[in-house]
């Protein structure tokens, strides 16, 4: 029986922890444990570590400790771990891993090159007329972070207790599990699928570039008030897939409801990770349309806030 699994992101995915279970088990009157925890990846800017096979990590826990352990091929993992030390005490600290690192390189010459935050939440399942634990359900959602790329997995596992029948209680969890997400077993490790998900992340931002995909951020002013679109608790500019001046009118018309005004490009931010180059238009001599603030007759999503910048007051190129 497959007992971890590869998992989208998803509301399901959230719901598992607090969703009935299988027929005949029921999670434990403690609400859910969640523990946090960050991996730092080490090696020398020419990747030298990497290129021997070797891996170099110091996990950050929210108790305030630090454990350095270090890989070989073929080898046992060393580590070993200090309360409250950074990383440069760890290697250069009177340790099994340390005096490994030492031996392969010069600790100085080390520098972090990837990031895991890695978020673990869990609950106890037990056997409905049983209140003995027999089996965790466990989700792990890890971000990971390499220059300026970030990208995110997810992995649903069960841990079944020796007793109790906790392997036939897993057993019945996973029916349901593979029943309500889109399940796949795990091929690989944390490390390995964090990296295959950078790379995928990073051909995809290749792939926009090669093909010229932009997006268009709107600066809208009037009577020096900015229109901000509500996201949540949060206000954004609003911002439209393409690029041009057709595409500045499109966030315009989705914003305000008419995409008559003044426009004028003031600059391109460059891409950025998974975030593609950014136009940035200003417009002004706003025209909404069903009245002021509404968008074709009923409230818009926007908010409009005072501002003031020197670009809203230059004359606008083209106007419509």
């Amino acid at each position: 029986m497959t007992d971890r699994w590869e998992a989208p992101d998803s509301d399901l995915l959230g719901q598992t922890l607090s969703d009935p279970p299988a027929p005949g088990l029921r999670f434990s009157r403690r609400p859910a444990q969640r523990t946090y925890v960050r991996d730092v990846y080490f090696d020398t800017r020419e990747g030298e570590l990497g290129e021997r096979g070797a891996t170099c990590r110091v996990r950050f826990a929210s108790g305030g400790g630090c454990v350095l352990a270090v890989t070989l091929p073929s080898a046992p993992r060393l580590s070993s771990g200090v309360r409250g030390a950074e990383p440069a005490d760890l290697f250069a600290a009177d340790s099994p891993p340390a005096r490994q690192i030492r031996a392969l390189i010069d600790p100085a010459r080390l520098a972090p090159w990837l990031e895991l935050e890695i978020e673990r939440a869990w609950r106890q399942l037990c056997w409905r007329l049983v209140p003995l634990p027999v089996c965790d359900l466990v989700l792990e959602a890890v971000t990971a972070r390499r220059g300026e790329f970030t990208a995110r997995t997810h992995e649903v596992a069960l841990r079944p207790r020796l007793w109790g029948g906790g392997r036939a209680a897993a057993a019945r969890m996973a029916q349901v599990l593979e029943a309500r997400l889109p399940l796949r077993p795990v091929g690989a490790g944390r490390l390995q699928r964090a990296l295959a998900a950078l790379d995928a992340a990073q051909g995809q931002a290749l792939a926009r570039e090669l093909r010229g995909e932009r997006e268009v951020a709107l600066v809208a002013v009037e009577h020096g008030r900015l229109a901000l679109r509500r996201a949540g608790a949060d206000l954004r500019l609003p911002v439209q897939p393409g690029s041009g001046e057709a595409a500045c009118r499109a966030a315009l018309r989705e914003l305000l409801g008419s995409g008559e005004g003044q426009v004028r490009l003031i600059g391109v931010v460059p891409a950025s990770g998974a975030r593609p180059a950014s136009e940035v238009w200003v417009a002004r001599r706003l025209r909404e349309r069903g009245g002021p603030g509404t968008c074709n007759g009923s409230p818009p999503p926007i908010s409009w806030r005072v501002w003031a910048h020197p670009c809203c007051a230059t004359p606008a190129r083209s106007r419509r």
